[in-house]
């Protein structure tokens, strides 16, 4: 066995008591074993796999939602061990800095602590039961702070967390998780909003989409093996929405001009854009999130000889004008099909700045 090996084994026992004390409900040692487990999925990619190994024991054994050092005293504390396992200084320091890049405030250089900092964050990427036990159990950490004070924290980071050019930082993690964890975020934020009444009172964005005679109530879901919305960021991408009613009835189905007048098609395209954002609404909580507007692309299913293609997504370019104001100006592409989904007359898809500070 290696020293950090031997270290573990020696503090073990110390270690797992403190991590099965009550007051933890999720830094506790079922996240210690669950970033093991993660570990040994990539253990042949780390350069140091030993003290990566000492730094994921360590990370959390020093847990108080009341502090704001934990990860300092836990380094503190793998260090005091490492000393009585008579380590190298080079090695101390090497933990030490491994564990400290676990408050996630600065993106590491170091291959092996990108490596670390993936799977502590793995969480975020779970299936949307276990994302959603994860945060009931940090609730009952910060069980000490009201409502509306962890409803607003809590909601800061996970937005500095969605804010972010990608959440993980390694290629393996990113594949495993990104997405998923781009969703749980979004609608975490989405329900701590809501708690804090914000989401309660509808705002002028979604007024207006509502007395346009679009419900604010619709559920929607995707018709095929695909995301309706994936946000990145601070962008999100929304798939095609084509011109289903809320009854689910079509609007303009057929061609333009031979089956379907220009007029009509005009309004299909503004049931797209209603349906666009409500989708939008339906993932971020509300139509307050939109920033602007940044790219629509309107795909219209037209005769051979049909040229007005820009004048049917000029429906859809209109009402995202009048729900959003200057925000709902895009740039755009209009697109001839010789054929849509269902046999419909257009589809229109989006691309959405979302702002971070509502």
């Amino acid at each position: 066995m290696s020293l950090f090996a031997d270290c573990i084994a020696k503090h073990r026992a110390e270690l797992e008591r403190a991590y099965c004390s009550p007051d933890r409900h999720y830094h506790n040692v079922q996240h210690i074993r669950h970033c093991l487990e993660l570990f040994e999925q990539v253990r042949e990619q780390f350069k140091d796999p030993g003290a990566v190994e000492f730094a994921v024991w360590f990370h959390d054994c020093i847990y108080d939602p009341t502090r704001s050092d934990n990860e300092q005293r836990s380094a503190d504390w793998a260090a005091d061990a490492l000393r009585d396992c008579a380590a190298s200084q080079e090695q101390i320091n090497r933990v030490r800095a491994l564990i400290l890049t676990t408050k996630h405030t600065i993106e590491p250089t170091d291959p092996d602590a990108r490596l670390l900092i993936d799977i502590d964050l793995a969480i975020l990427g779970s299936d949307g039961n276990q994302f959603d036990a994860y945060e009931r159990a940090i609730r009952l950490e910060y069980a000490h702070v009201p409502d509306e004070a962890f409803a607003k924290g809590r909601s800061q980071i996970l937005e500095k967390f969605l804010a972010r050019p990608r959440i993980y930082l390694t290629d393996y993690f990113r594949d495993k998780f990104e997405t998923q964890a781009q969703r749980n975020i979004a609608r975490s934020i989405a329900k701590l909003r809501t708690s804090q009444g914000l989401e309660a009172k509808v705002n002028q964005f979604d007024q207006k989409l509502a007395s346009m005679g679009y419900s604010l109530d619709r559920k929607f879901s995707p018709g095929a093996i695909y995301q309706s919305v994936v946000i990145d960021g601070t962008t999100a991408y929304v798939s095609g929405c084509i011109p289903a009613a809320d009854d689910g009835s079509l609007l303009g189905v057929g061609k333009v001009r031979s089956q379907v007048s220009l007029e009509l098609a005009q309004k299909a395209a503004a049931l797209c854009a209603a349906n666009v954002l409500r989708l939008v609404r339906q993932e971020v909580g509300s139509l307050e999130r939109v920033e602007r507007m940044l790219k629509v692309l309107g795909f219209v299913n037209t005769d051979p000889d049909f040229t007005e293609h820009h004048l049917v997504v000029n429906g859809a370019s209109q009402l995202f004008i009048d729900v959003l104001g200057e925000a709902g100006w895009h740039a755009r592409s209009a697109v001839g099909m010789a054929q849509l989904p269902r046999g419909v007359c257009v589809e229109i898809e989006a691309i959405v700045k979302l702002r971070m500070d509502k």
